[in-house]
């Protein structure tokens, strides 16, 4: 047989059996009796994590580990970095006795999240079952699981929730919680604390500003142990998370971006390419603004998202939000319950070091909207601030307030990127739309 040969066994000690001769004299308990052999079980372990981290619902978080933190955290502040040492030698203790619960409380961009993670990816090594949910994806599950056409039915995620053997709820207190999602968050909460099951949970938010039951429940010190990941707040509040990227753009980067797609035309390949490699380039010398046009799912935001990537591992503050949330977020701060002061948060705004808006275009064209959107742009402008912004069409649009298509098309200090590219999402065309979109709903594209 020839070197190389397709018929070759993978396994030269079973031969590809999967079993091998037990070697015991006649009369021994396992005489005649087969083993698996090496190569069979370091496939069923690769199977058994492969299935534990799809239980997970981890996605891209399978790859955060203990090995990725500084065990002092990010912060430059002394009481910070006490504090978030604490949190990690808690974390690690925790996968070596997982019981009881662990909550990690902290601001935004201080690393509670990754701790969450590892741990979880640190049980689920030792062949332990670990369900990982953000809270604010849970109740929008949960409410989609009352159509019957549902994949999954609300009594069976409920349940799995409820019962799974470990649990994480990242970001819970993330948003305003409504009567009928507060009852559910309670009533899962409730089932564990009263059963003691491993729970770990994780909140931007102070405990006394979580609901009282839910809080109770929480702080209570026969169970669970509270740690603080940080101390202060971000000068933006709680609704942004400077540093942290939802989990979905994190995955969007130069290296998972297609640059070159051969079913394109000439001109839609020549559009992608020098997007491609104007974004690579401001993301090494952000300088000046990057103004990204294009279809829908044509990969705006992708590119956006990978500036952004680049610009946090040189542990740059960058803030990446979406114009309509923006503008929903300054307006909430005018509510009398709100938390944040509308002066603050703008004035973060318009001061970050470095900011995209994702989605020009896309928000309601009232005259508060459009002077609050140029106030932004235009102090960007004057102050030479990096900027990046992603639209869905050029700044001809004559819905576009001409004060910011002026601003955004001084080629002085924008460098345009037409992407001339028919639509796609993850490489594949993209699903079907229907023709009117709820813009508030509408938070990331690919």
């Amino acid at each position: 047989m020839s070197l190389g040969d397709e018929n070759d066994p993978n396994c030269d000690i079973c031969l590809d059996a999967g079993w091998i001769g037990n070697d015991v004299p006649h009369g021994h308990p396992d005489f005649g009796r087969a083993l698996p052999c090496e190569c069979k079980k370091d496939r069923s372990e690769t199977t058994k994590i492969e299935r534990l981290q799809r239980y997970s619902n981890l996605g891209p978080l399978t790859r955060l580990s203990f090995n990725d933190l500084i065990s002092i955290g990010t912060r430059p502040d002394e009481p910070s970095q006490k504090a978030f040492n604490q949190s990690f030698e808690a974390a690690l203790e925790y996968t070596r006795k997982p019981t009881g619960w662990l909550v990690f409380a902290g601001p935004s961009g201080t690393g509670k999240t990754h701790l969450a993670a590892a741990i979880s990816n640190e049980l689920m090594s030792q062949g332990k079952y670990v369900f990982f949910i953000v809270v604010p994806d849970l109740l929008d599950h949960l409410r989609l699981a009352f159509n019957p056409e549902a994949e999954l039915q609300y009594d069976d995620l409920f349940e799995q929730v409820k019962e799974t053997p470990f649990l994480v709820l990242d970001d819970l207190g993330a948003n305003a919680l409504s009567n009928w999602a507060t009852e559910k968050l309670f009533q899962i909460i409730n089932h564990r604390f009263t059963r003691e099951l491993p729970t770990i949970i994780t909140t931007n938010n102070s405990l006394d500003q979580l609901n009282e039951a839910i809080r109770t429940r929480i702080s209570d010190t026969s169970l669970s142990q509270i740690n603080l990941t940080g101390v202060g707040t971000p000068s933006v509040g709680s609704l942004y998370e400077l540093n942290n990227l939802p989990v979905k753009l994190q995955t969007m980067t130069f290296e998972s971006f297609e640059a070159e797609r051969p079913e394109l035309a000439n001109l839609e390949q020549e559009s992608l390419t020098y997007a491609f490699k104007a974004a690579l380039n401001y993301a090494k010398i952000p300088e000046g603004w990057l103004v990204l046009m294009g279809d829908e799912f044509c990969g705006k935001t992708h590119l956006a998202a990978a500036v952004a990537n680049k610009l946090l591992e040189r542990n740059e503050s960058v803030l990446f939000v979406t114009v309509p949330e923006l503008l929903d977020h300054l307006r909430s701060t005018f509510a009398p319950d709100s938390t944040l002061d509308y002066d603050d948060l703008f004035e973060s705004v318009k001061t970050v070091p470095f900011l995209v808006l994702d989605d020009l275009g896309a928000h309601s064209s009232t005259p508060w909207a459009r002077d609050k959107l140029f106030q932004i742009v235009n102090h960007r402008y004057n102050s030479m601030l990096p900027l990046v912004v992603t639209m869905r069409s050029d700044l001809t649009n004559t819905t576009l307030d001409s004060r910011l298509a002026a601003r955004l098309g001084d080629n002085t200090s924008s460098n345009m990127a037409m992407m001339k590219v028919r639509g796609f999402f993850d490489g594949k065309p993209p699903p079907s739309l229907p023709q009117k979109r709820n813009n508030s709903n509408q938070k990331y594209e690919n």
